[in-house]
């Protein structure tokens, strides 16, 4: 018997797909009859229609954050967001598909065992098969709402300039070698509070520009950062278009151009208003 709850709708870890897999093989081994049966048996999941209230006022809260105009970080926060957006989209509209083959396969069921005369079986799946359609119908509002925030957040990308893509690169830079850095301990008790490495971090960031392009780390930043940037620009332009979408073609432009030689791009990142800030407050 195939057992299953939905969990949840904004992330599925490696083991779950893997599990997923392994459950559908077990499945396709099944009769008709049999996966009816199952089906009827699993019943609905109410934890899962329970916890999608939580994603629409999510939503709604990340959209009234990325339409502050106070918003400090906001080019770096609606990257983040677009991001966010489009994990829980796609993941949506698979739940969608998922749901509307079990919605199917419960409708073909009970027409089975009302035809086998065993109402409470017939009864049970269209019961669940309306619970399915209902569920369908509050994803499909939420994937909608997800490619809303996802449209806002390029919109708002739209309005950088070169300088504020340069500040986001910063920005994760320093968080990727603060990440990479071990962090000190203030006192000795188990009680004690870590202390943020500033000093650690500008000594890493500094030897990573001494040593320019040969840091291993700081090339695979680079390369990853121009992927999933330049990446998530060019499609928004392709997909949603307008009048932003020539400037979000610019600044997919304007990353592959400063990722294009580590060395310059470490310069570039370390020179900017952002890097100047961060030693002024911090260090």
């Amino acid at each position: 018997m195939r057992t299953r709850t939905y969990g949840t709708i904004d992330r599925i870890t490696e083991e779950e797909e893997a599990w997923l897999r392994a459950e559908e093989e077990a499945w396709m081994m099944l009769s008709e009859e049999d996966r009816f049966r199952s089906t009827a048996e699993e019943g609905v999941d109410p934890s899962f229609t329970e916890s999608l209230p939580i994603f629409r006022s999510e939503i709604t809260r990340r959209l009234g954050e990325i339409e502050s105009p106070s918003i400090e970080g906001k080019y770096r926060n609606a990257f983040s967001q677009l991001d966010w957006a489009e994990g829980l989209e796609d993941t949506t509209v698979n739940f969608v598909k998922h749901m509307a083959d079990d919605r199917d396969l419960c409708r073909r069921g009970a027409a089975h065992f009302a035809a086998a005369k065993d109402p409470a079986l017939a009864e049970t799946l269209r019961g669940k098969a309306a619970w399915s359609d209902a569920t369908i119908a509050e994803l499909v509002e939420i994937a909608a709402s997800a490619c809303h925030l996802r449209g806002t957040c390029l919109r708002v990308l739209a309005e950088a300039e070169e300088e504020d893509i340069v500040g986001v690169a910063a920005a994760e830079y320093l968080e990727h070698v603060a990440t990479h850095t071990p962090h000190a301990r203030g006192g000795d008790g188990e009680d004690s509070i870590p202390e943020y490495p500033y000093r650690a971090v500008a000594d890493k960031m500094h030897a990573a520009v001494a040593a320019g392009a040969s840091h291993p780390g700081v090339k695979r930043f680079v390369e990853g950062f121009a992927d999933r940037k330049a990446g998530r620009l060019r499609l928004g332009a392709a997909e949603f278009g307008g009048k932003d979408a020539a400037k979000l073609m610019e600044h997919a432009a304007t990353v592959e151009a400063l990722c294009a030689d580590t060395e310059a791009f470490l310069q570039k990142v370390v020179a900017s208003p952002y890097c100047e800030m961060w030693r002024c407050f911090f260090v």
